[in-house]
């Protein structure tokens, strides 16, 4: 059996609204012998299928802070890095937006070493507000 997750349901409208009956794709063969899908035509033209890549996107985003939080707890944050507790999102939205927080999520560690540094920015850019 495979040991991955099932897809999650913006994951399934996703596939729902690019494919056909039978799970059929929109393909130059499917245009030549004539059985055209019309589903992903229709949520194609609607923006249907713009719009869930879109919620797709932000949903990877949104798991990427909450697993970042996870694993380096509020509590550290705030006593630790001296960020204050009102402002614990914005420091984790402000590293995910401008850096690659997911490739520190496989260690703990380099995590803590990055938020670390990071704080130091963060806390000079709050002070000019």
């Amino acid at each position: 059996m495979a040991r991955k997750p099932p897809p999650s349901q913006v994951e399934r409208q996703l596939f729902t609204a690019t494919t056909g009956p039978g799970g059929r794709r929109l393909s130059v063969l499917s245009v030549l012998t004539g059985t055209i899908p019309l589903d992903p035509v229709i949520n194609g033209i609607s923006g249907r299928t713009a719009w869930l890549k879109k919620r797709k996107a932000k949903d990877e985003f949104k798991f990427t802070i909450e697993k970042a939080i996870y694993l380096i707890s509020e509590n550290t944050l705030i006593e630790d890095f001296k960020i204050k507790q009102t402002e614990v999102m914005n420091f984790v939205y402000y590293c995910a937006e401008n850096y690659d927080l997911e490739i520190f999520l496989d260690s703990p560690l380099e995590l803590y070493e990055f938020f670390q540094s990071k704080s130091v920015e963060f806390k000079a850019l709050s002070a000019l507000d």
